[in-house]
């Protein structure tokens, strides 16, 4: 019948022992987690330390910012389907995740859960974000040549 999946070079199989706080208990927890990969890489462009630093690529990308939108944002259980309203909501998720990534926090969903708690937070941190931006160490662009615009006459 032929290959079951056509294309596959390699079969990767990966395991990794996680250490963490039981939420309950507070004590350490030892777990032991497999995970399968397969690629169309053959072995002579990538071996397994290679596929090693693609995979830990992948999920670094899926844990910064995909997982960030779904859990935190809940973009996956967003009821918003029309137009072009999902790809505008994905833009402002987005900024929202850059905006909040500035944010003097542990994580984004820790920033979320400080501003979304104290209304004069979300003040502060613009008032922040602003003199950042306002910096002296930040570049400037460069003057314009056009003559100042001159206010409109009532």
């Amino acid at each position: 019948m032929g290959k079951p999946w056509p294309g596959v070079a390699q079969v990767c199989r990966i395991e990794r022992v996680v250490q963490a706080k039981d939420r309950k208990t507070g004590q350490q927890k030892t777990t032991v987690e497999i995970a399968y990969a397969i690629t169309s890489l053959a072995e002579g462009r990538a071996d397994a330390l290679a596929l090693m630093r693609r995979w830990r690529v992948h999920w670094r990308i899926e844990n910064s910012l995909h997982w960030v939108r779904d859990v935190t944002f809940g973009e996956d259980a967003s009821q918003i389907h029309k137009g072009q309203a999902p790809e505008v909501f994905t833009v402002l998720r987005s900024a929202a995740v850059s905006l909040l990534s500035t944010a003097p926090t542990l994580s984004i969903a820790a920033a979320v859960r400080d501003l979304g708690s104290r209304p004069t937070a979300i003040l502060q941190f613009f008032q922040r974000l602003a003199h950042a931006l306002d910096s002296p160490n930040r570049r400037k662009p460069p003057p314009s040549n056009r003559p100042p615009i001159p206010p409109t006459a009532r």
